[in-house]
Parts: C-alpha cells; structure tokens; sequence
C-alpha cells in the first residue's frame, strides 16, 4: 500500500472537482461509525488480552487482532470518504460498506448459535452491519448512479 500512496502522489494531473457532496445524515453516520470502529479497532489490535471481552464471543488474541485491523480499516475507510466528500470519488467505497454489511448480516444469520446474546456487545455487533448497509446504500441510491 505505501508503493501505491507513493507512486500516486508521483502521477501528474489534479482530482476532479467535488460536484456531488455528500448528504449531512450520511457525513454523520460514517463519521459516528468511523469514530467507534477505529478505537475499538485499535484496542482489539494493541492489547487483545485486555479487550477480547468487548467481543460478542470468545477472542484469541490473534483473532482479536485480526477483527481489530479490520475495523481500523473500515473506520479509516469511513473517515476518508468523509474527507473526499463527493460520492463520485467514494461511490466505491460506500458499495463496499453496503456488500461487507450484507454479508455480515448473513454471517450472523449462520453463526448465530456463538454469539453470547445476552450482552448488549451482541446487539450492537448486529445493529453494525445494519447501519453499514444503510450508509453503504447511499452509493447505490438511484439518484446517485453514474449514467
């Protein structure tokens, strides 16, 4: 990923003008989201032994680290299009977050039985990828697809 950074910043030319902010509601919700998943991400990738207990089941530290470095790079992800501001810049990006929580919520569906659903971590692990795709939709949206 540094190559890539690095030999973009080399290419000549400048970005496109912003001709298509994004909606308030949508800013805020990938900035709420952004701001959970990259603390609680960085927890689960710094100190697993400490933090697994966040987690709606049972953690290893090396899965608590994987989950973590996830959740950083959704929550970076978010906080980027949130700095792009402009949904032909990000349309990718929010389909992205639309599949990833479509597949969650059927990861969940699946795998139901090993979710600890008596704490409230499992009901806020469930509602995530809810939100996910509502925010995710917006790249989908009718008014918003390229033509």
């Amino acid at each position: 990923m540094l190559v890539l950074l690095i030999r973009q910043w080399r290419t000549p030319g400048a970005d496109a003008d912003r001709t298509r902010p994004l909606a308030t509601w949508l800013r805020l919700l990938l900035g709420l989201q952004a701001v959970i998943l990259v603390p609680l991400g960085a927890a689960l990738f710094i100190a697993p032994l400490s933090t697994a207990q966040l987690w709606p089941w049972t953690l290893t530290p090396l899965t608590a680290r994987a989950i973590g470095a996830w959740l950083i790079a959704i929550g970076a992800g978010m906080a980027q299009a949130i700095w792009e501001n402009d949904l032909d810049r990000v349309r990718i990006a929010l389909i992205s977050f639309a599949v990833y929580g479509a597949l969650q919520l059927v990861a969940i569906a699946r795998y139901a039985d090993t979710i600890s659903w008596t704490t409230p971590q499992a009901w806020l692990f469930a509602l995530f990828p809810i939100v996910l795709l509502v925010s995710g939709c917006a790249g989908l949206a009718p008014g918003y697809i390229r033509r």
